[in-house]
């Protein structure tokens, strides 16, 4: 029994000690980690020596500032530009007439981004005798194409009557007498002739209307009271049109075998343009891009003409939806700046002028001029929603100025707080009766610094 109760207690304390003592396994080795501290990162301040300003976002937010890049019909890309063509009205021309002293001139010429149109219209006297149709009515006149250098390209002269009875029916007859190839069609209130495109020599007309007319629209659409209202010479010249079209008409007559006195002062030798009608005057506006430049290659040339008292202008224009329109919400938000040479004719007055407008827009428009050249030298008198500025350098001529301007102190000035930019737009103009009088307006290096969002913080809101 002794035996037992030692053995017992042998097997107890070596199961106590391996307790406290590891036993290396044959499924696990033994490595050697060493333990690795993470420090927090450090963060250094370095603080100014003074206050740094928050200064926004500001870029150039004008596409082609500086005219550089010009499309194929000759404008400058990213501008919207127009410009009036050229027209000219002379009822007692002396040039080349056919017979007597004068006779009926007619001249236009597209510009670089308007067509050309004009004409002479005489109302037909009917006070004594109506000029009926079924009396076999005849036109005869002469003309005379000086040019249509653009004849290919639909520079056209035609001869038309609008033809109506007394109960509403209405017609119109065309001749063309200088004119491309087809690209016209007839229907139950139109027709058209194709005739004569003679340049350079006079040619004459006869032909008796009562008969045209049957053949175009039927005997059955000629009434008792269908007479001829008006008789029309029109001319027509392409946009970029390569010269002008000049036309020379004489000894105009409606007749019939009893009576010729339809057509007042037909043959022109009264000397004076009642009663012919004409289409409004406009000297051409030409629009050019110009190897004098202070920025880049090129700068835009606006240039009018004076060949008649007429009214001629040229514009570029740079417009804004209000989602994409730009604000001067402070100082210095939004600055504008460009270069520009002005020269006119001096003393063509006042009607002579180069400037830069600035349309703002809520639910009204305001109109701010910057007027960079004036014939008489004078800045027009402020209205209730359009004010006028001596452009920074007014007045200078022959020589290039650079303007600059805070939109947000000129509207401040005005009272035109918080209100969107909507338009902006250089203009060259005269209305003048000095013959060859000209005007020159040079633009270059045009930039509008502002935040290209316009409004970015969605802060503010449209001013009233």
């Amino acid at each position: 029994m002794e035996r037992k109760h030692a053995t017992v207690v042998a097997l107890a304390f070596i199961l106590i000690g391996l307790m406290f003592f590891s036993v290396d396994t044959p499924f696990a080795t033994p490595q050697q980690v060493e333990s690795v501290v993470h420090e927090a990162p450090v963060i250094v301040e370095k603080v100014a020596e003074e206050p740094v300003p928050h200064e926004p976002l500001k870029m150039n937010v004008i596409q082609n500032p500086s005219f550089e890049d010009w499309d194929t019909a000759n404008r400058p890309e990213d501008w919207q530009a127009s410009a009036t063509s050229m027209t000219r009205t002379d009822a007692a021309y002396s040039g080349t007439p056919k017979i007597g002293n004068y006779a009926g001139y007619i001249e236009t010429m597209g510009s670089v981004v308007t067509s050309g149109y004009n004409y002479l219209r005489n109302n037909v006297d009917h006070s004594s005798y109506f000029s009926y149709l079924t009396r076999d009515i005849s036109v005869a006149f002469d003309w005379y194409t000086i040019a249509n250098p653009d004849l290919s390209n639909y520079g056209v002269f035609s001869f038309s009557m609008v033809v109506q009875n007394h109960t509403g029916d209405s017609k119109g007859m065309y001749y063309f007498l200088s004119h491309p190839s087809g690209g016209w069609g007839n229907d139950t209130s139109n027709v058209y002739f194709l005739l004569n495109n003679t340049i350079g020599s006079w040619n004459s007309f006869d032909r008796n209307i009562t008969d045209d007319f049957i053949v175009a629209f039927g005997v059955s659409a000629l009434s008792s009271t269908h007479y001829i209202q008006r008789l029309s010479f029109e001319i027509s010249s392409p946009v970029g049109a390569s010269g002008l079209l000049q036309v020379v008409i004489d000894d105009v007559s409606l007749y019939n075998s009893t009576y010729s006195s339809w057509i007042e002062n037909g043959d022109f030798e009264t000397g004076a343009s009642v009663p012919w009608d004409s289409y409004s005057q406009t000297n051409l506006g030409q629009l050019e891009q110009c190897a004098e430049a202070v920025d880049g290659a090129y700068s835009a040339n606006m240039t009018l003409i004076a060949t008649s008292y007429a009214t001629g202008y040229v514009r570029l224009t740079k417009s804004y939806l209000p989602q994409n329109a730009f604000y001067a919400f402070g100082p210095g938000t939004n600055v504008i700046s460009w270069d520009w040479k002005y020269s006119d004719e001096t003393g063509a007055g006042a009607s002579q002028y180069g400037l830069l407008r600035l349309r703002f827009a809520n639910a009204s428009w305001f109109s701010v001029y910057f007027t960079m050249g004036r014939g008489t030298d004078y800045i027009p008198n402020n209205g209730s929603n359009y004010f006028h500025f001596p452009a920074p350098g007014f007045g200078t001529r022959d020589s290039w100025v650079h303007s600059e301007v805070d939109l947000y102190e000129i509207t401040q000035a005005v009272g035109l707080q918080n209100l969107r930019l909507a338009e902006i737009r250089f203009e060259a103009y005269q209305s003048v009766s000095v013959p060859n009088a000209h005007l020159e307006l040079l633009v270059d290096n045009f930039i509008m610094e502002t935040h290209p969002m316009g409004n970015p913080t969605f802060d503010h809101e449209e001013g009233t």
